[in-house]
């Protein structure tokens, strides 16, 4: 810790700067049940709950790093503040892997059958997510763009390009996003589980 290292008003982010674990164990204690709860009641999961809470802990302890903490209503109004924040960012990440999943599920290559089963989704979903963050920045852009419904000409004037451009390039997009989906081993292993 550097010499100017000054401790926060509050007593949880003080424990967050100075890695108390007594305080630090007491706000897990204290808030974590009700972190849990607020998820669960929209959609998650206690291991989505468990992610949130570290997550937006480490966003408070990074702002307070940074000098940029004010608290002007306590610790907890706040902390459940940026855990919303967080989890309504995790919900639109998978909003956009589901646009992303039904876009990929318009041609017949994938059957209706293959995904009945919601624990697969879910899983096709993350892995959906994973190899989309591989492909190239442009790429993603072409495929975010398309998925918010811009028109044709409207993204090929943001890339310089023509319409017939991005439209053959979305295609090949596609085509080597199902090929890297269909490659993956945990595509191999998810078919099994179907089985």
């Amino acid at each position: 810790m550097n010499n100017n290292f000054q401790p926060h008003p509050d007593r949880y982010v003080n424990a967050l700067l100075t890695n108390n674990s007594l305080v630090l164990t007491e706000i897990y204690d204290k808030y974590s049940a009700k972190i849990t709860r607020m998820i669960k009641n929209n959609n998650g999961t206690e291991e989505d709950a468990a992610d949130v809470f570290s997550e937006s802990l480490v966003c408070i302890y990074v702002s307070a790093i940074k000098s940029e903490l004010v608290l002007r209503s306590g610790f907890w109004p706040y902390f459940k503040r940026v855990c919303i924040n967080k989890w309504i960012d995790k919900l639109n990440e998978n909003k956009k892997q589901q646009k992303i999943y039904r876009l990929l599920n318009q041609d017949a290559s994938y059957t209706s059958n293959e995904f009945e089963i919601v624990e697969f989704r879910t899983q096709l979903m993350r892995l959906v997510g994973r190899i989309f963050s591989t492909l190239s920045d442009r790429d993603q852009h072409i495929i975010n763009l398309s998925l918010d419904n811009k028109p044709m000409k409207e993204i090929a004037a943001t890339l310089d390009t023509t319409s017939g451009s991005i439209r053959k390039c979305k295609s090949q997009i596609l085509k080597r996003l199902k090929a890297l989906i269909k490659q993956s081993p945990e595509y191999a292993l998810l078919l099994r589980y179907l089985n």
